[in-house]
């Protein structure tokens, strides 16, 4: 490895983790100056580990810099016990990140819980959002955060606890939204839905998987009038979905490629045969087994002329 110039050691650099590349720091003088290259720390992905906050502190410091893009934290909330409240980001640290980083474009956390910073005190040069199975306040996204966030285009709050329809009301405020991913978030109503597909009109990709909505039919109407951009749709485990509106979905959007229906009990392959000229400009079906029936998965691919996934 001494041998190795310093290009080529920084190219094996790019393929080790976070504790890797600090643990190979300490190896000596050479490579700790190779590993501060910035080039290193534009992805910062720390998923595998739980970092508390005095542990958080000590990486921004130490390798954060105006060249982080994205950065990826989880917490304690999927841990249970004791601990499981812990935060893994502050105000002050976030206060640090907006003036160390920004450039700072995507902010992914999982499993955390937020109920110690509020929507205004994250980075304005924020462009992706995640909270994915985070513990979540009520209305955080509240006040003006839309004005704090201009440049926002995705939000994904998929399986984090205890949004409901008034959550979904102030992410509809996001005008510019291309993403916007509720899987899981039981909470939410038909009238969520509704909104959504009234107000994010931009929306290239929408996520309403299970989350049990079963009154469907007005929310479709909105969806097949408004959302004309929509590229990939999920309303996986959603009950009130019917044969006839996937078919109106399909019929109405043009641009849509990829399109998620699996466990819904009312959606068969039977009924999805009566109309198979509609599903000609679809990529990608996502179907369950149970759908199927009578009905081989090569014949339903034959008939409706389009990649079927179950």
């Amino acid at each position: 490895m001494e041998s190795l110039p310093d290009n080529i050691l920084l190219h094996i650099f790019s393929f080790t983790d976070v504790k890797e590349r600090c643990v190979a720091g300490r190896v000596n003088r050479r490579w700790r100056r190779i590993l501060r290259d910035k080039s290193l720390w534009r992805y910062v992905n720390l998923l595998h580990y739980r970092l508390d906050l005095q542990k958080m502190w000590k990486v921004i410091r130490s390798h954060l810099s105006d060249c982080l893009i994205s950065i990826s934290v989880k917490g304690f909330v999927d841990k249970g016990g004791p601990s499981w409240n812990k935060h893994s980001l502050s105000p002050a640290m976030l206060q640090d990140l907006r003036e160390r980083c920004p450039n700072l474009k995507e902010l992914q956390m999982y499993h955390c819980n937020i109920d110690n910073i509020e929507c205004t005190m994250l980075p304005t040069s924020l462009e992706k959002l995640v909270f994915h199975g985070c513990y979540w306040p009520c209305h955080w996204l509240q006040n003006d955060s839309n004005k704090h966030l201009p440049k926002l285009t995705y939000i994904d709050l998929s399986n984090t606890k205890r949004v409901d329809t008034f959550d979904i009301e102030d992410v509809c405020k996001f005008k510019n939204l291309k993403v916007f991913k509720a899987n899981g978030c039981y909470r939410t109503i038909p009238q969520s839905l509704q909104q959504v597909c009234q107000s994010l009109t931009e929306l290239v990709e929408l996520d309403f998987g299970n989350t049990g909505i079963k009154d469907l039919d007005l929310a479709i109407h909105h969806m097949t009038r408004h959302l004309v951009k929509l590229e990939r749709l999920n309303l996986s485990g959603c009950p009130g979905l019917k044969a006839s509106s996937v078919c109106d979905i399909i019929s109405a959007l043009k641009k849509l490629k990829v399109l998620d229906v699996s466990q819904c009990k009312n959606v068969c392959a039977e009924d999805l045969l009566k109309f198979p000229t509609a599903f000609e400009h679809l990529d990608l079906l996502i179907f369950d087994k149970k759908q199927l029936g009578d009905h081989s998965l090569e014949s339903l691919k034959d008939s409706l002329k389009c990649r079927i996934e179950v």
